[in-house]
């Protein structure tokens, strides 16, 4: 996993670090899918496929090319991107590691340290999903300290979709924004919907240290299984 590491603090001045990857491959997905077809239920294989949204055609082709390979995976949507991370996590070896999608402020971080512009990156035009819920109404906030990095919702699969809503990050070749707080604040996606401008990258830390399990908030997506 190619990363850089970061530290990052808050209010209650606890501290980790952790390792953040480039986004996640086309190639790198087909191996995810590839596994879980062996053993795992037809329904569950079709379910975590990428998705467009009505885009049939954009879809076949993507799916049965190899094209796509070397670029960033795109049509996931965030529930299977918390699954490919479980995956992960039991395919690599590492069980003393804990994998999931970035927070936003992990994400700045990352982006701060490799000194790009939010244009820069190495995907190009596309948003990245955050671990961050989404709530128009927690995003009116006068400084960027103040920015609300640490709200988070565990939602299930039988929630309404409003309680699915997550936070993205980045530029997408559909909307794009200079400041990366601007499209986090303004606009959700749905947890269980792919789209075409969104991929993501994985953050890895120790188990016994990852922040959200250290706070008194909920986990997220622990109703989320491999199979």
């Amino acid at each position: 996993m190619h990363a850089l590491v970061g530290r990052s603090s808050d209010k209650e001045t606890f501290m980790y670090g952790f390792r953040i990857s480039d986004q996640i491959t086309y190639k790198q997905y087909k191996e995810y899918l590839h596994s879980i077809l062996k053993d795992s239920t037809k329904e569950y294989y079709e379910s975590q496929l990428p998705n467009f949204d009505k885009q049939n055609s954009l879809k076949e082709k993507y799916l049965n090319s190899n094209e796509f390979d070397n670029y960033p995976v795109i049509g996931v949507s965030y529930d299977n991107a918390m699954n490919y991370g479980i995956w992960y996590r039991k395919t690599s070896g590492k069980q003393n590691k804990y994998y999931r999608l970035p927070a936003i402020h992990e994400w700045l971080i990352m982006n701060k340290k490799a000194k790009k512009k939010i244009n820069e990156t190495e995907s190009g035009f596309l948003f990245d999903w955050t671990l961050n819920a989404f709530e128009e109404n927690l995003f009116y906030f006068q400084k960027p300290e103040e920015f609300p990095f640490l709200y988070f919702h565990q939602h299930k699969s039988t929630d309404h979709k409003v309680y699915k809503r997550k936070s993205v990050i980045g530029s997408s070749f559909r909307m794009k924004f200079n400041d990366p707080i601007e499209v986090s604040s303004r606009y959700g996606f749905y947890a269980d919907q792919g789209y075409p401008d969104i991929g993501f990258r994985l953050v890895e830390l120790d188990s016994d240290i990852d922040f959200i399990k250290r706070k008194n908030t909920n986990t997220i997506q622990n109703d989320i299984k491999l199979k």
